[in-house]
């Protein structure tokens, strides 16, 4: 008995950890794991009977977690019913918060822009296999769902594990991610396109003469530029400048103009 209390302790004590980083206040952590622990639908005396915080900080906990759509209160008779958001569902809160950042840092980039004024470039290098994986993830969030992508025939993703191999294509077809893809040019006719391919991906051949030379993978997205060596060397770097994002779009766009379609 007393080895499933102190289980049961470590469980709360991680969740708390981990609602306590994505923005729940202590109060609001307490309530919500006592709702949890009764529930998840219960009414406010017995949250009051289970808690140990004071009946004003719990009120407050709980207006606080309505507002951010943890709990939903309702009027029952004269008492007040509490409907806790499931544990396995907190990922629409972290969404909604997720949705709030990347407006804001449109809206801040907008300003900028309006007021000419260039943000820093800065440089992130990856070096071991989940820092690339972390980049790429990056890419994944971009604001404008739009990459150009130059690439070898056989990329380097296919190197990736299964489990993170299809969270990458998962993620980018629920974000409609459209893309400008240019391959290297096969050496035999034996080559040949998917329609998803082709409407998403909207590839285009290099010339001949570049078949073999690529040694790495580049993604143009937003004013970002990554750049991946071969996965399993876990290397790769990107770079956040919207002069040097400019200069490889002009360059992209040059050999993109002249290539053949796919």
């Amino acid at each position: 008995m007393l080895f499933y209390k102190c289980m049961k302790l470590q469980k709360n004590i991680v969740i708390n950890n981990y609602l306590r980083s994505i923005g729940i206040s202590k109060s609001e952590a307490e309530v919500y794991l006592s709702g949890l622990e009764i529930g998840p639908i219960c009414r406010i005396q017995e949250l009051i009977g289970q808690s140990l915080l004071k009946e004003s900080t719990l009120y407050a906990a709980l207006s606080r977690l309505e507002q951010k759509n943890i709990v939903s209160l309702e009027q029952d008779g004269r008492e007040v019913v509490c409907s806790f958001l499931p544990l396995e569902k907190l990922s629409t809160f972290i969404r909604s918060k997720v949705d709030i950042i990347e407006k804001q840092v449109d809206e801040l980039s907008d300003i900028l822009s309006a007021l000419h004024i260039a943000q820093p470039p800065s440089t992130v290098e990856a070096h071991s296999v989940s820092e690339v994986k972390a980049l790429l993830v990056r890419a994944l969030q971009c604001r404008t769902k739009k990459w150009d992508i130059i690439a070898p025939r056989r990329t380097f993703l296919k190197d990736l594990d299964s489990e993170f191999l299809s969270y990458f294509k998962a993620t980018r077809k629920l974000r409609a991610i459209d893309s400008r893809t240019l391959w290297e040019q096969p050496l035999t006719d034996a080559f040949s396109v998917s329609l998803y391919d082709v409407k998403t991906r909207k590839p285009r051949l290099l010339p001949l003469s570049y078949t073999g030379s690529l040694r790495a993978m580049m993604i143009l997205f937003d004013t970002s530029v990554l750049l991946v060596d071969d996965v399993a060397s876990g290397h790769a770097v990107l770079v956040e400048s919207e002069s040097f994002f400019r200069l490889q779009s002009v360059l992209f766009e040059s050999i993109w103009l002249q290539a053949k379609k796919a």
